[in-house]
């Protein structure tokens, strides 16, 4: 094992490998392995993806609110009477948002409603992000609201 320093050995992970992101690991790598999990191309058996259509911004951020609250509430029915905090001491909510104007003002209009929130994207600083993603992970707030930056950071 000590010459293991010495093996210059490279490793890239990630959900779903970009063909540029594979072709530039094909460019770079020598004998490059690849490891799949499952089948190529086939999401997780474990996840459940709903996809929800809606005709205005508004009608959006209806939906999540009274996602949040449910989610909330169904956690308060379980144990009776700890409000939202025990929602924010068991689990964390991620909301991808497209464009940064966007992930402000989802983060806005949470916290005008009590919510604890937290916000990154890709004009912020990368020591600010990588603040704002540690405090996630140390469930500081139990919202992160994002833009695809958040991808990145997050492991």
């Amino acid at each position: 094992m000590s010459d293991a320093g010495n093996l210059g050995l490279a490793l890239l992970f990630s959900a779903t490998f970009k063909k540029r992101v594979e072709r530039l690991a094909r460019d770079i790598l020598t004998d490059p392995i690849r490891i799949i999990q499952g089948e190529l191309g086939e999401a997780n058996e474990d996840i459940t993806q709903i996809v929800e259509i809606f005709s205005s911004l508004d009608d959006k951020f209806a939906w999540i609110f009274k996602h949040l609250v449910q989610l909330t509430t169904e956690i308060e029915n379980i144990v009776g009477g700890y409000s939202f905090i025990l929602f924010f001491l068991e689990g964390s909510v991620l909301i991808f948002v497209t464009r940064k104007t966007h992930s402000e003002e989802v983060a806005q209009r949470l916290k005008a409603r009590d919510f604890k929130v937290l916000l990154i994207h890709g004009d912020m600083h990368q020591s600010d992000r990588n603040t704002v993603i540690q405090a996630f992970k140390r469930q500081e707030a139990p919202i992160l609201v994002a833009t695809d930056v958040a991808c990145k950071s997050l492991h």
